[in-house]
């Protein structure tokens, strides 16, 4: 039992610290009222943070924040980039969870986190995966609300046509 107790204690000693980043996003529910729009429904806000993590895990993603971040140095070293890619792909995790208590209210949430040997390196690379998914996040605001312009437009347009017609 002392040896037990010695041996995993020197495994312990010698493994290398692994440190976790994690952020929770609360995804906000559409504003535009629910007679004009019909509303989102919760296959669609998975299916919209499925699309939005398919784009943040990509390879051109991935690459650059090993590069400006400056991670994985003796696996660039020793491995292919491909290799390196997969290993950080592994290491970022993006899971839906039961939400956020706002108001009485549950709203749909997700927790991005990032496993690394540096904690101000995991801290800094988790940041950046949750500005880009904000930033991701907003651009498909921006396009929502134009293509909800531009079909208020059309409905308009099309309105004006017919009582002019009349």
């Amino acid at each position: 039992v002392f040896a037990g107790l010695v041996i995993s204690t020197v495994v312990a000693f010698t493994m290398q610290d692994t440190f976790v980043s994690s952020a929770l996003i609360r995804i906000v529910p559409q504003q535009i009222s629910q007679e004009l729009v019909q509303n989102v429904t919760p296959q669609d806000v998975v299916d919209r943070i499925n699309g939005m993590a398919q784009t943040i895990l990509s390879r051109n993603t991935l690459t650059t924040l090993i590069t400006s971040h400056g991670l994985y140095k003796k696996e660039m070293a020793s491995e292919p980039m491909e290799d390196v890619i997969n290993t950080m792909r592994t290491a970022i995790k993006i899971m839906p969870t039961a939400g956020v208590a706002m108001s009485g209210n549950r709203l749909p949430a997700m927790q991005v986190s990032f496993s690394y040997r540096d904690r101000y390196l995991a801290k800094a690379v988790c940041d950046d995966l949750v500005s880009r998914f904000m930033g991701q996040s907003t651009q498909d605001t921006l396009d929502s609300q134009a293509q909800a312009s531009q079909f208020f437009n059309d409905e308009f347009g099309r309105a004006k046509h017919d009582l002019d017609e009349i």
